[in-house]
């Protein structure tokens, strides 16, 4: 059994993550310079 729903959350998860690390990393690497 295959949830569409659960793939979409998944996938909305992964993306809001990886854009509040790059924002983290873009504030740390503003820091160091």
């Amino acid at each position: 059994m295959f949830d569409g729903s659960l793939f979409f959350l998944y996938f909305f998860i992964s993306l809001y993550l990886s854009q509040k690390y790059d924002y983290l990393n873009y504030l740390n690497s503003h820091k160091i310079t």
